[in-house]
């Protein structure tokens, strides 16, 4: 299909259906086709051409199986390609056979026209009135053809308009899903990041209030040492209770009492705890403890009763 020009170039693309050819230049041939006799008729004719040329293995391979897609959803040209291939096939049949002597012309018969032109005579009355019945009966088949185009050209300016709304229709339905995924995709990473704030949150009001609530103090042997020295215990005023370790517990007893008096000897806390290790940790409530110096005893447990072991310093201070 080499040597066309560009207007027959894109004829010809609009009947392959070819992407090559853009929406802005099919709308253009459409409108030109449905408005425009003369470009109708030159698309019947590229039609008709295409036809021969699919018929004739003329297209190249890709024009042929473009042509082929199309052919598939047009009735129309596969009319077209039906009756290009059976006058191929008269034309070769016509081509390939002897000829024939072709028989003597029998003498020449009247035909109807003739006869009824001469029924007419001498008549002018009867011949105007048949030319005028021949007039009307030409104005209307031209009439019903005229119609029939034009009511062709509104069909398939229709089709092609809602072949188009239709495209718009699902690109938007496309745009819009994909909008709406984007947005749940983001609602979804603001959710995770809200609940991960509130999570940290939570844990530094946890630690807080953690650290506000218990004071601790690990205290090492040594009550003969200056009393309370160095082993302070920070008491503020929302602390509940006050943790105890002590540290470089003898090993020899799997259980110990403590007892928590103060220098006078008033005892304000006593309890039976189980070593971990060399380390014995238990707890006095905040409120037992008054700012000063306590002493921190601990007895072994032993089957036979209860051995003295050792004393801690313990100095309390509490603040406002």
């Amino acid at each position: 299909m080499a040597g066309k020009s560009t207007n027959d170039e894109a004829r010809l693309n609009y009947l392959l259906g070819t992407p090559s050819l853009s929406e802005e230049e099919k709308s253009r041939l459409e409108d030109e086709f449905f408005t425009d006799d003369q470009s109708f008729e030159e698309l019947e004719i590229a039609e008709e051409e295409l036809a021969d040329a699919y018929v004739g293995d003329r297209l190249s391979p890709a024009d042929r199986q473009a042509f082929e897609k199309r052919l598939l959803s047009s009735p129309r040209l596969q009319e077209q390609v039906e009756f290009a291939r059976l006058l191929a096939e008269k034309i070769d049949q016509t081509e390939k056979s002897p000829a024939k002597i072709q028989p003597a012309p029998s003498p020449a018969r009247e035909t109807w026209w003739q006869g009824f032109a001469s029924s007419l005579g001498n008549r002018p009355a009867l011949k105007v009135s048949f030319a005028l019945v021949l007039l009307l009966v030409a104005g209307t088949v031209l009439f019903l053809g005229l119609k029939w185009r034009a009511e062709s050209n509104r069909i398939a300016a229709e089709q092609a308009a809602a072949q188009r709304r239709e495209a718009e229709r699902r690109a938007e339905e496309q745009r819009n899903q994909l909008e709406r995924e984007q947005r749940e995709q983001q609602a979804t990473k603001d959710k995770r990041a809200e609940e991960e704030r509130l999570a940290q949150q939570r844990g530094n009001k946890n630690s807080q209030s953690l650290v506000q609530t218990l004071a601790t103090i690990a205290l090492l042997p040594g009550a003969s040492r200056s009393l309370g020295g160095g082993h302070e215990l920070l008491i503020g005023p929302e602390t509940r209770e006050a943790q105890i370790t002590l540290r470089e517990v003898p090993t020899d007893y799997a259980k110990f009492r403590v007892v928590v008096r103060t220098p006078e000897g008033r005892i304000v806390a006593h309890k039976e705890v189980t070593r971990r290790g060399d380390v014995l940790t238990f707890s006095v409530p905040a409120d037992a403890l008054a700012a000063g110096d306590y002493i921190v005893h601990i007895d072994g447990v032993t089957s036979a009763g209860v051995e003295d072991v050792n004393d801690y310093s313990l100095r309390v201070r509490r603040s406002r």
